[in-house]
């Protein structure tokens, strides 16, 4: 798995989007913003790569649970819901 700068999307032949990436190769903190001012012998380019091949990853905390106005409240039911096992902490979980 590499890390990839998404460059273009269209749809395929078949229908489906394909995309043009910029493979990078480098890791951890030396991940660069795509920069289309670097020279074309350090980059390498792909075309048609199906959505298969992507797995689009979120930065940390820029979801939408991270916002600082999320709605967070406890979630409470009644107990006759909860089954006894649950309750009752001397079973060892093999033996449910």
């Amino acid at each position: 798995m590499r890390y990839c700068h998404i460059i273009d999307k269209t749809i395929g032949p078949k229908g489906d989007y394909v995309y043009q990436v910029e493979i990078e190769f480098s890791y951890g903190p030396d991940i660069k913003p795509y920069d289309p001012e670097k020279t074309m012998n350090r980059r390498f380019i792909d075309s048609n790569v199906p959505r298969r091949a992507i797995k689009f990853i979120e930065k940390p905390y820029v979801d939408d649970e991270h916002l600082p106005n999320a709605f967070r409240h406890p979630i409470q039911f009644p107990e006759h819901l909860v089954p006894e096992v649950w309750k009752n902490s001397k079973v060892k979980p093999e033996k449910l």
